[in-house]
């Protein structure tokens, strides 16, 4: 007898995707058992797994085959022979500005949901009969959400379910000014863990009425041995990190660097993460930057590479131009080595980023010209000043987001 965790994700620990939860995996072993059920990794179940297999506390669950055209008629019919289902209809047409868009999404979202979910409790019933208490945690407040609501009502010895909230799946305006299910979920689910401070005022600003519910839980990073930083007068070192897709900007970044390349000034740029934009964005950078400024764009390397070579390399700034975020996690990391970081003002980010204290802020809707002054405003500090960003912004990162805080009060949390 005991507590079993069940963990829906969307294709973790299989893929690229949902890289966080490598570390937060570490400390959920306060549960005697922790079932992972990745609800969209169709297709790629042979992939190597990203957790240490040594943890005999952990299952993975077999990934379902990709949806058939029957068991997307079946999840169709269940939909239109829900109430809830309805309710959303109606609350498209009333609210929506979008309702095409909408009422497409809440189709899809709603034949996914129910024929991931059916698939789901047939899969673990028979696991859990032999433990005392359930505790269902959703990585996402989205379909794996829909589940966890759906699994709450049909599997016994339930303790509770939650689920976290990150940024597409916490914020509207990203998703056709709506998100299925907002009410029935919230309501349905237990308690909402943020992982900022602006996905909960948001909530409670949409959703008053569950504001009970929602509580912060900051994502975290591992601590790992600093090492004395170098300062090198003839050369600035810039580091970016993050998918090369069109809300992450980089293009903004090539075209600032461009203006270093023709003011003749030294400039190393590594960029590490792939993604659509990748090719695209790389050729962008060999047409404009081909003397003064030096780049690798690293394409897609595990979390640990990635801090391993923060850990051995004198970074002077870390750059995050998005266009929307929850609270980047590679901030986050690039603090954790002291490396000052100039970042939009989106989302969370300014929970991380202090003007001027750990780092530079820009507008949201910054120009080219903005971030050049940011970036050579660093390389022109004096060095007792920029020392203390670099202290600042590890301190920031002791104080609030390490892993070890963060991960063992979330996981007591859940064990309550």
């Amino acid at each position: 007898m005991g507590k079993i965790l069940v963990l829906l994700t969307g294709e973790f620990p299989y893929g690229k995707s949902e890289a966080f939860l490598e570390s937060e995996l570490n400390y959920l072993n306060v549960f005697d058992k922790i079932y992972l059920c990745p609800l969209f990794a169709s297709g790629i179940a042979n992939q190597k797994v990203r957790y240490d297999k040594n943890k005999t506390n952990i299952k993975v669950l077999p990934s379902r085959k990709p949806l058939s055209v029957l068991d997307k008629l079946h999840g169709v019919l269940i939909s239109v022979c829900n109430k809830n289902f309805w309710k959303e209809v109606i609350k498209v047409f009333l609210k929506s500005t979008k309702k095409l868009s909408s009422l497409r999404y809440l189709i899809s979202f709603s034949w996914t949901g129910n024929c991931v979910a059916r698939y789901t409790i047939r899969l673990i019933r028979d696991l859990i009969d032999d433990y005392d208490e359930i505790v269902l945690y959703s990585y996402w407040l989205h379909q794996q959400a829909y589940v966890a609501a759906y699994l709450k009502g049909k599997l016994p010895k339930v303790l509770k379910a939650v689920s976290r909230c990150h940024r597409f799946d916490v914020y509207e305006y990203l998703n056709y000014e709506y998100i299925p299910y907002r009410d029935y979920l919230l309501k349905r689910l237990d308690d909402i863990y943020c992982i900022s401070e602006d996905s909960m005022r948001y909530l409670n600003i949409k959703y008053p009425k569950y504001s009970q519910k929602y509580k912060i839980a900051r994502l975290g990073t591992k601590s790992y041995k600093l090492h004395k930083y170098k300062p090198n007068p003839d050369l600035l070192r810039v580091v970016s990190c993050s998918n090369c897709v069109p809300v992450k900007r980089i293009d903004l970044i090539i075209k600032t660097l461009t203006i270093f390349e023709d003011n003749e000034i030294s400039v190393e740029w590594i960029h590490y993460g792939d993604g659509v934009l990748f090719e695209k964005l790389k050729n962008e950078a060999a047409d404009n930057l081909k003397k003064y400024v030096h780049f690798e764009f690293k394409g897609y390397v595990s979390n640990h590479t990635i801090l391993d070579d923060y850990s051995r390399n004198d970074f002077d700034v870390f750059v995050n131009v998005s266009s929307s975020e929850g609270i980047p996690v590679s901030i986050m990391e690039a603090m954790s080595f002291g490396i000052p970081t100039i970042a939009t003002d989106v989302g969370g980010t300014s929970e991380l980023v202090k003007n001027g204290i750990n780092g530079l802020l820009l507008h949201a809707d910054f120009l080219v010209t903005d971030l050049y002054n940011a970036i050579n405003s660093i390389r022109e500090m004096p060095s007792s000043e920029y020392l203390n960003l670099r202290i600042q912004a590890r301190s920031m990162w002791e104080e609030k987001f390490s892993a070890k805080n963060n991960y063992n009060m979330f996981a007591e949390q859940l064990l309550e």
